[in-house]
């Protein structure tokens, strides 16, 4: 039988995790609706899997974060009406009848910030967006404008970097904002120094290849600048043991050690987040280097460690051999499975999209096509009715799922093995003349 002793604990030395929702600028029964174009659009057409962007990563982290603050979530974005004074026109029809209490914009790229500036595209724009923060903010909403980003200039169809023309959009949305009393939200410059790190150490790094479709980087990055914005905290479990004196320091209540007579060290680090569900399982994981990563860290630092580790983050599980140098220098434990495809995390995601495929195919592909047949006029009337109802049900099933889990991992040191020893030193072998007939020469 293996016997564990529950060894020293430091709960002091460390922030603590837990997040303060009274920091938080989104509020319990919030309604937040996401307005914009083809980059913030999720909607992929009838009978299509969504995609998903910005929007739901933002929904995603904020529910398991801030698991009390209860907010629902509309995405009213549309690419082949985009503009922000199409949206404008369409308000009092799409956006104000779902009476919304937060409002998030991202207008630019389709409006004309995609080619050369026009001065009088960018006038009609200003016009536009003008038009949308007075409005909203009339309903009762807090405003966030999200700048449009910026074009990658080698990866764009021409050889031009046409970035003049994104940054005098942004610029533009920054004076309104302030103008009117929103909160203006910088992805235009926040991608381009953000790029402009990448591409040291890739030289080939793109967040766009066309300036309207991003890879998932970018609109993590997207959605980072909106929970800073909203005054979100990270995600940021910190565990730091030190293998030689046995002490854990962590910033969650209740973290424990324990040894076994074997040497392994068990960590139990109990009631902590879920990691960001919209980055967990088949979907694309963080990248240790994206922006995103910071706001979802387990992060594991070892000091005094042996040469080589080997991790296992559940009984059972594949078990990860690491080096010490991973360890002093602290590793994010979200990036490793079973944590990167975590259960929990996973069927929450699941749900949310599930929950925001029903709303806007509701919405685009049965609330805006009324039949024309009058037999069907009131079964379309009751499968609107069905929809709504299965978008009320998933947000009760997202507010009763699990939000938290208890983070335990055994850690132990790989035997090395001892170094060659050189053989004793013996007397040279004298010369054998073998003999002229086929025996076998005799050994001396």
């Amino acid at each position: 039988m293996n016997r564990t002793t529950i060894v020293g604990v430091v709960l002091a030395l460390l922030p603590s995790v837990a997040a303060e929702a009274a920091d938080l600028a989104i509020r319990n029964g919030d309604v937040m609706v996401f307005l914009g174009d083809a980059i913030t659009e999720e909607y992929q057409g009838r009978g299509a899997a969504d995609r998903v962007s910005y929007p739901t990563h933002v929904e995603s982290f904020l529910t398991v974060r801030y698991p009390d603050v209860r907010v629902t979530y509309y995405n009213v974005a549309w690419s082949k009406v985009s503009a922000a004074a199409d949206t404008l026109g369409r308000l009092e029809r799409d956006v104000l009848p779902l009476k919304p209490t937060v409002a998030v914009m991202c207008f630019g790229m389709q409006d004309g910030a995609l080619g050369p500036v026009n001065e009088a595209v960018l006038n009609a724009h200003k016009a536009a967006m003008t038009g949308l923060v007075k409005r909203l903010k009339d309903a009762g909403c807090r405003v966030y404008v999200l700048s449009p980003p910026s074009i990658d200039a080698a990866t764009t169809t021409t050889a031009a970097d046409r970035n003049d023309s994104p940054a005098a959009y942004a610029e533009a949305q920054k004076a309104i904002a302030a103008a009117h009393g929103a909160e203006f939200v910088d992805w235009f410059t926040a991608s381009r120094e953000a790029r402009a790190k990448a591409v040291v150490r890739n030289p080939n790094f793109y967040f766009t290849r066309d300036g309207i479709h991003h890879t998932t980087r970018s609109l993590a990055l997207a959605a980072t600048l909106l929970l800073k914005a909203f005054r979100a905290e990270p995600i940021d479990v910190r565990i730091t043991l030190d293998w030689k004196e046995n002490v854990l320091e962590c910033n969650v209540d209740g973290a424990r050690l324990t040894v076994g007579e074997d040497g392994r060290r068990t960590v139990y680090v109990p009631n902590v987040p879920l990691p960001w569900p919209t980055f967990m399982g088949r979907m694309e994981g963080l990248g240790s280097d994206w922006e995103a990563a910071e706001w979802c860290r387990y992060l594991l630092t070892i000091r005094n460690s042996p040469p080589a580790l080997m991790l296992a983050q559940e009984a059972g599980a594949r078990q990860v051999p690491m080096m010490a140098v991973q360890l002093t220098e602290g590793y994010n434990l979200a990036l490793l499975e079973p944590l990167r495809s975590l259960e929990a995390a996973v069927d929450l995601a699941n749900l949310i999209r599930r929950k925001n495929y029903t709303r806007v195919h509701c919405w685009r592909d049965q609330e805006l096509e009324p039949v024309k047949e009058k037999e069907l006029i009131d079964a379309q009337k009751t499968l609107i009715e069905a929809w709504n109802k299965y978008f009320v049900g998933y947000n009760e099933r997202i507010a009763n799922s699990p939000k938290s889990f208890d983070l335990v991992f055994d850690v132990s040191a790989i035997p090395t093995m001892p170094p060659p020893t050189a053989p004793a030193a013996t007397r040279p072998l004298p010369m054998v003349t073998p003999p002229a007939s086929t025996a076998p020469a005799q050994e001396p």
